[in-house]
Order: C-alpha cells, then sequence, then structure tokens
C-alpha cells in the first residue's frame, strides 16, 4: 500500500543533526579540559608529596648525623666534614656532574662513610641561589652547619633546564644543625 501525504515523516533534519553534533563537541570538549586539567594538578601534588619527603628524609638525616659527630669542617661551600667521637671522618659532598647547576639530572648530595662506601644521599638537588653554597659555618661565634638547597625535580619539562626557578616544582630546604659536642675544626 502507498505511503499517503498524511502521515508525518519521522528522523532529524539535518539542521537539526548539525546543531547536535556542535552541542555534543562543545560539551564533551569542555568534560576532556577539565578532566585533563584535574590530571595535571593531581600529578603536580603527588610530585610535590614526594619532594616533601624527599627534603625531609635528607634533612633529618644530616641533622641527626652532625648532632651525633664531636666537630666538622666545611670545605668551599659544597663539601662537609663530620668526625665522629673516633675522630672517624664521614665527607658529605654536593655533585654537579656536567658543572651547570641549572640542569638537574646529574645534581645530587652524596655521603661517604668512614669505611669508604658512598651513598647518594638526594638527587635533584641545587642551591637555592645559582653559585652559592650548599653548606656554610653559622655567624661567628656560632658551632653550627647551615644548610641551604632545592629539591626539585628533573622529570618535569623540556630539554636540560627545569627543576629551578620561578614556577618549577620542588622545595627549599634550609636548616642548621651543631654537634652535640660543640667542638669546632678550624683551618
Amino acid at each position: 500500500m502507498p505511503r499517503s501525504e498524511s502521515t508525518p515523516k519521522r528522523g532529524f533534519t539535518l539542521p537539526e543533526l548539525l546543531v547536535a553534533l556542535f552541542l555534543f563537541v562543545i560539551i564533551s570538549g569542555s568534560i576532556y579540559g577539565v578532566v585533563f586539567g584535574s590530571l595535571l594538578q593531581i600529578q603536580a601534588g603527588t610530585s610535590q608529596i614526594i619532594f616533601n619527603a624527599r627534603a625531609r628524609q635528607t634533612q633529618q638525616r644530616l641533622t641527626r648525623l652532625v648532632q651525633q659527630s664531636k666537630y666538622f669542617q666545611v670545605v668551599d661551600g659544597r663539601t662537609l666534614h663530620l668526625f665522629d667521637p673516633d675522630n672517624r671522618r664521614t665527607v658529605f659532598r654536593y655533585e654537579d656532574l656536567d658543572n651547570n647547576q641549572e640542569t638537574l639530572a646529574d645534581n645530587r648530595l652524596v655521603q661517604r662513610a668512614p669505611n669508604g662506601d658512598e651513598e647518594v644521599l638526594a638527587t635533584a638537588i641545587t642551591p637555592v641561589t645559582i653559585g652559592q653554597p650548599i653548606f656554610t659555618v653559622g655567624a661567628t661565634g656560632s658551632r653550627e652547619v647551615r644548610f641551604a638547597f632545592h629539591v626539585g625535580d628533573f622529570r618535569q619539562g623540556t630539554g636540560q633546564r627545569y627543576g629551578t626557578g620561578p614556577g618549577y616544582q620542588g622545595v627549599i630546604v634550609r636548616f642548621s644543625a651543631a654537634p652535640r659536642n660543640l667542638q669546632r675544626w678550624y683551618d
């Protein structure tokens, strides 16, 4: 039986389909932007937690070792010698393997124990201000070691220049510690 003209046609017209597709693309794009932005914020927050933990662990270890020492000697701001009550020396050394403090991938703080074993205490560190020392002696008459360094993320960014400067992830660590025996090595 032939179709009569009075029966309404079913379906959408082309302009209706285009409007629906346009609205779908706009809404999907907005949702994608919100989800992607949230994932980036979660990743940044997680890496900041890692920096804080790494910085806290390094600070606590350095403080404990300085307090247990008999006296200390700061050499050139990049090396710290701690002497225990038996005059055995533990050396902490800031190493920058490419001699560029702005690249973090090869910057580290190394501990050499009295028996000669070396251990990397922290990676991806730089001085707080480029060119400044990591270790300094406290004010005149003070018997403390001052520490100042930045723990950053060498995985973020592009190329080899990342982890330092404004806008980068990381933690600035500044603290001081003194041997409990309060003797100091004088050059």
